[in-house]
């Protein structure tokens, strides 16, 4: 779950790396994920991450992909039958968000550092690491 360095789960992203590792582990016979919560930072809240379990969970278990588009309501439906349709709602805006946040904020990074910033001091991992680290500056910057 992508939520240790955010405001909130960027659901995508972790919608997205769930069903990769899942579909190229299906095949070779993996049977399930593990999905872990880090928490480094202490503002980090664990409970908008549930829902991020909860899709790794049942994805893991089922033969075919999650679908997204009804996800978040069956999961509200479960969770919060009361309020099922406002939080469905809520966390597919809260989704949103993140997703335009991240976006916002990775331009606004590239922009705050200098170029010899990205560049470690092990010349072997700088052959590997700089032409690409090179091809994002030259985009965002």
């Amino acid at each position: 779950m992508s939520v240790w360095d955010q405001i909130s789960p960027n659901f995508e992203l972790s919608f997205d790396n769930i069903d990769s590792f899942l579909a190229v582990g299906r095949p070779h016979g993996v049977l399930g994920i593990i999905n872990t919560g880090w928490t480094d930072d202490i503002a980090v809240l664990t409970r908008p991450a549930f829902p991020g379990l909860a899709y790794c969970a049942s994805a893991a278990w089922q033969a075919n992909p999650v679908d997204r588009g009804a996800f978040f309501s069956d999961y509200a439906r479960i969770v919060y039958p009361a309020a099922a349709a406002e939080v469905s709602a809520g966390l597919i805006a809260v989704g949103r968000a993140e997703v335009e946040l991240a976006k916002s904020n990775r331009a606004h990074q590239l922009t705050q550092h200098k170029p010899d910033q990205f560049i470690s001091k092990h010349p072997q991992v700088d052959e590997k690491r700089a032409p690409p680290l090179r091809a994002l500056q030259e985009q965002y910057l």
